[in-house]
């Protein structure tokens, strides 16, 4: 259990109630609050190093430039993402990238007809903002969260203080992209990463927006 004297934590953190068992360590709670989900990443995590610009950062610079990629993220898609980035000890004394978010209770299947539709126009809408979220990093060579692209990174439901069903990033982990293809790969890209979602490209859910990009950027590859 986590907790040394110097953690940035007034209570010790323990194995979130929610978390699966693979994933206890990693996704904790304080004290006995489970409304926040505290995710523990350490600086060995080669995914996070790899994912870097700069492979030597500290954790200061990549909890700095974490934050402001999610917040970025959220004023500019609207995508919701709550996440707070803390540098704080682990319970060797040991540097380590806590990321703080509220727990999101998911609607599961408790929805009525009305409530699917709307939950379905969201997920649409969704997928909208981030192909135009990543279209526009692609065009304009900008760092991204790249770890963003599969369904089951994403939960429609509130949290604790909420009163509505929405669609929110529930997986934050501070992995940022260096984009490298240039716009002129953006579509292929955008198109292979969206894919993970159910139905993209099956029911070409982006249909008409990205016949609407690839209209103003004929130099782009079609999808």
């Amino acid at each position: 259990m986590e907790g040394p004297s110097n953690q940035p934590f007034r209570e010790r953190l323990q194995k979130h109630r929610i978390a699966p068992v693979e994933r206890a360590e990693k996704l904790q709670q304080i004290g006995e609050d489970a409304r926040n989900v505290v995710r523990i990443i350490r600086p060995e995590n080669r995914e996070m190093r790899t994912s870097l610009i700069d492979k030597e950062a500290s954790l200061p610079e990549i909890a700095a430039k974490a934050q402001h990629a999610f917040r970025e993220l959220e004023e500019t898609t609207g995508i919701r993402a709550p996440v707070n980035f803390i540098v704080g000890s682990d319970s060797q004394g040991r540097e380590v990238l806590y990321g703080v978010s509220p727990r999101v209770i998911s609607a599961g299947f408790n929805l009525n007809d009305e409530e699917k539709s709307e939950q379905r126009r969201e997920y649409v809408a969704l997928l909208n903002k981030l192909f135009t979220y990543l279209a526009t990093k692609h065009e304009h060579f900008s760092p991204y969260p790249y770890d963003i692209y599969g369904d089951w990174q994403y939960v429609y439901g509130k949290t604790e203080e909420g009163s509505k069903n929405q669609w929110y990033l529930v997986d934050v982990d501070p992995y940022i992209s260096e984009v490298k293809t240039g716009p002129r790969k953006s579509i292929e890209v955008i198109a292979r990463h969206l894919s993970k979602f159910k139905d993209v490209l099956e029911s070409r859910i982006l249909k008409e927006q990205v016949e609407q990009y690839l209209a103003t950027h004929p130099e782009h590859t079609t999808w």
